[in-house]
């Protein structure tokens, strides 16, 4: 009777076991796949949760950081290479989502800004209310427009159906017959919404936008229309030479007007839209070069040292506690333990993923992308003993700070490519040199994708003249005859 107790004890003290261990398993990678900010609001929040925990010792780092509008920002740009369908090159009369052609000119001619800058002003103020600056801005405006009643409801139907980037996709006859508006009213209210700020707005593409940008500036010469209107193609195509016979022009008068149109914006509301992925962005551990040796920091002062308070665990240790108060510290006790052996397995992990870096990527520390070398995550979970997929949770968004910059742990991870003596090349060090060639090329004869790769092939590095096409459009490199400079 006895033996088949103590069986059962055993049985329900091995499951009970088991399950504590694979909540404290789950536990330990979910702190792993968080990122830096996330635990420390974790911390916060068990800090205040769990009376069993307090904190030994501050953190000693508070948090700066640099906010980034996306990873490119710090050079971790997601490489377009390694996915399905990546997009052609964006030409100068494109009307896309997130790009846009030269620089702003209002931010070069203070008349030309003075007042539309008062007015963003104005709407930026109200950023935290509304969270949408461009709608608040065309709103704001709309309100100090003298319309008719037909031509006020016309003006605000074609307010919502402006997009982020300004430009107005439906054309007014749909608006018309949905709303039940007349197209006069229409018309005229889409004149008064493209008087507003920013220059451009309510365009229906990029070359309207272009237009009504240089009437507001007044442009002084109408050929500029010309070119645009009826030379769009061929000025997408780089066909120079083309449109400066056709327009019995000079190349250099239609570089002039190219100059020109770099100070515009060809989409409209360009720079207003505060990005989505905005994210502060704080390096977890750090690689340094000390007398040309690499040296491996982690950041640990970020966060705070944790330790179970001591006062619970006496009174855990008194034989008189009601079983209640003894199963609720119990349960305290369980949680705290395992979040602070959870939190110094997930810096554990960092760190030693970190070294593999250091270890396998020394050259590129020390000299830069071209020594990048190729490194997949099941090579470094092979080193580290672990699941491929625990590596890949600890990547995911952690930062490191090195001699070349701050880095996505993601970044050290790429294919490559073989040299002439067999050695493994990153793909990354491949396009930091098909970049390098093209930056050195004469811009009247620039480099062929089938040129770029005999110029590699004669490095030692055998790259198809398709790898090469690939790799630089995931650079935003543009075709051979669009970089020519006529």
């Amino acid at each position: 009777m006895s033996g088949g107790f103590s069986q059962q004890h055993n049985q329900q003290q091995t499951q009970q076991q088991s399950q504590q261990l694979t909540h404290a398993r789950y536990q330990a990678l979910e702190l792993l796949t968080r990122p830096l900010l996330d635990i420390r609001s974790l911390l916060e929040k068990e800090l205040a949760d769990n009376p069993l925990l307090e904190i030994a010792a501050p953190a000693i780092v508070e948090f700066a950081g640099d906010t980034y509008g996306d990873a490119a920002s710090a050079g971790n740009e997601i490489d377009p290479s390694e996915v399905e369908g990546s997009r052609e090159e964006i030409s100068l009369l494109a009307n896309t989502e997130d790009e846009y052609y030269g620089v702003n000119y209002a931010e070069n001619n203070e008349d030309f800004a003075g007042n539309f800058q008062h007015k963003y002003d104005i709407a930026s103020a109200a950023i935290q209310q509304s969270g949408d600056v461009l709608s608040d801005l065309l709103w704001e405006q709309l309100q100090s427009v003298c319309l008719n009643g037909k031509e006020r409801r016309a003006a605000e139907v074609i307010l919502e159906k402006i997009d982020e980037n300004g430009f107005l996709k439906v054309h007014l006859a749909d608006l018309a017959m949905v709303h039940d508006l007349a197209m006069a009213d229409l018309e005229k209210a889409l004149q008064v919404v493209q008087s507003f700020d920013p220059p451009g707005i309510g365009a229906r593409d990029a070359v309207e936008s272009l237009v009504l940008q240089l009437k507001r500036r007044n442009y002084p010469d109408e050929r500029i229309y010309t070119l645009l209107t009826l030379h769009r193609e061929a000025l997408e195509r780089n066909k120079l030479p083309e449109i400066a016979k056709a327009m019995k022009i000079s190349i250099d008068e239609l570089y002039g007007f190219l100059d020109d149109l770099k100070k515009l914006n060809s989409i409209p509301a360009a720079g207003m839209t505060p990005p989505e992925n905005n994210t502060v962005i704080v390096p977890e551990m750090s690689i340094e070069l000390e007398n040309n040796e690499i040296k491996v920091l982690g950041r640990e002062d970020y966060f705070p040292r944790l330790r179970i308070v001591k006062q619970y665990e006496d009174m855990l240790a008194k034989p008189d506690l009601n079983e209640e108060d003894r199963k609720y510290l119990k349960e305290k006790l369980l949680a705290a333990q395992t979040l602070i052996a959870s939190l110094a397995e997930r810096q554990d992990t960092l760190r030693e993923i970190t070294l593999q870096i250091a270890g396998k990527q020394t050259e590129f520390f020390r000299y830069g992308e071209e020594y990048l070398k190729p490194m997949t995550m099941a090579e470094v979970a092979a080193a580290l003993d672990l699941h491929e997929s625990t590596v890949s949770r600890a990547v995911n968004g952690k930062y490191i700070a090195t001699p070349q910059g701050v880095k996505e742990l993601r970044y050290f991870f790429s294919s490559g490519v073989k040299n002439d003596d067999g050695e493994d090349i990153s793909s990354r060090a491949v396009k930091a040199r098909i970049k390098e060639l093209i930056e050195s090329e004469n811009p009247a004869k620039p480099y062929s994708d089938a040129a770029i790769a005999e110029m590699l092939e004669s490095e030692g590095l055998n790259v198809a003249r398709r790898t090469v096409a690939k790799y630089r459009e995931s650079l935003n490199i543009p075709a051979t005859n669009l970089r020519r400079r006529h």
